[in-house]
């Protein structure tokens, strides 16, 4: 896996070795960031190529969503019900976009959208434990009407191979020593020169 081998300390190694004994400690340090990066570059290109292989335009089933979604507000406690997403109102309500059947572009989305809610919910020190975990039960429905679960669909197995990329690249480029390199501040600066 090539996401994998820059975070293999051989391949650390490797490179120093390429970038020469002779060179100075600024130069090996900056040639390392530049091959890092480039590394970077090159799975980022993969991982595009793996979600745009994921057929958006398909449509599939929404019932197992539908019926969380359904579970899931009937079973709240109306002093709950602000835990619930809006987004799942609006989108299962009678004139909301998401029907019997949408398109894996629509599911997708609102997957992506209650992982963000269900984050965003256990960020801070006002967390809203309950909201998460709605957020994560529809998210979970959601994959199993796209088929990733089980992978029993091609539009599952596609999901699932991208989804395992993004997985490994960035537990690869966004933690450890290498993430802590290729960090940047809030203002888009490297937090750590490419020098040091």
């Amino acid at each position: 896996d090539l996401a994998r081998s820059v975070a293999d300390e051989s391949a650390g190694q490797r490179a120093a070795q390429a970038i020469g004994a002779s060179a100075s400690e600024i130069a090996n340090s900056t040639q390392m960031v530049r091959r890092i990066k480039a590394e970077l570059d090159t799975n980022l290109l993969r991982e595009n190529e793996l979600w745009a292989a994921v057929p958006k335009d398909a449509t599939v089933s929404t019932g197992t969503t539908r019926a969380k979604v359904a579970e899931l507000i009937e079973g709240t406690p109306w002093a709950q019900r602000r835990d619930v997403p809006s987004d799942l109102y609006e989108a299962f309500g009678a004139n909301g976009p998401i029907g019997e059947a949408a398109s894996v572009a629509e599911l997708h989305g609102l997957y992506s959208e209650m992982r963000r809610v269900s984050r965003s919910a256990m960020a801070g020190t006002d967390q809203n434990k309950n909201r998460a975990r709605i957020a994560n039960e529809v998210a979970e429905a959601i994959l199993k009407d796209l088929g990733a679960i089980d992978a029993e669909t091609p539009v599952g197995q596609a999901i699932n191979e991208a989804r395992a990329f993004s997985r490994a690249l960035h537990e690869t480029f966004d933690q450890g020593a290498v993430g802590r390199i290729l960090q940047r501040t809030i203002d888009g600066d490297e937090r750590i020169a490419p020098e040091v």
